[in-house]
């Protein structure tokens, strides 16, 4: 896929500020949507897509959210298998008992010897690779609240941005 992702929908009709101001506006974005239809034509070629993608069309608490699990979840790579395992099966499980993760957390790090740290990235690794499917998109993740059912599936929501052509 190739995405090109602005700020606003204006932006695809400007080009990146330099240190000389345009000549003609008119002029300006006659060039960029050229250089636009330019890269969609060449990705087309190979059968890639083009998909514009502005800020507004991405919820910002699924933003927040995705940024905060990236942070830390790289920490928790190289955890034991079935401990991982059973920390996204305790994790899933609290969505229906409204345990926040926290508790879980802290009673799988007594048992296990596990530090904070290892054990809030485990949580982020899990909501990150969906291993534990809660809310993302409209709730607030936080480590001391308990998880919401998932309402909607992000790769749904966003699945048209994943949609190949054909050869």
């Amino acid at each position: 896929m190739n995405w090109t992702i602005k700020g606003t929908v204006n932006e695809f009709h400007l080009r990146i500020a330099g240190n000389k101001p345009a000549k003609s506006i008119e002029k300006e974005m006659v060039a960029v949507r050229a250089r636009y239809a330019i890269e969609e034509l060449y990705y087309r070629d190979a059968h890639i897509p083009t998909v514009q993608i502005v800020d507004r069309d991405i919820p910002e608490m699924f933003i927040q959210n995705i940024k905060s699990f990236l942070l830390l979840k790289h920490r928790a790579a190289d955890m034991d298998q079935e401990l991982y395992k059973e920390i996204c099966e305790r994790l899933q499980a609290s969505i229906l008992t409204s345990q926040p993760p926290l508790e879980i957390l802290l009673s799988i790090m007594h048992r296990h010897g596990l530090t904070l740290e290892i054990a809030k990235a485990a949580f982020c690794r899990a909501l990150w690779q969906r291993d534990v499917r809660a809310e993302l998109m409209d709730e607030v993740i936080l480590i001391d609240r308990p998880l919401k059912s998932e309402r909607r599936d992000p790769l749904q929501v966003f699945s048209t941005w994943f949609v190949r052509q054909r050869p």
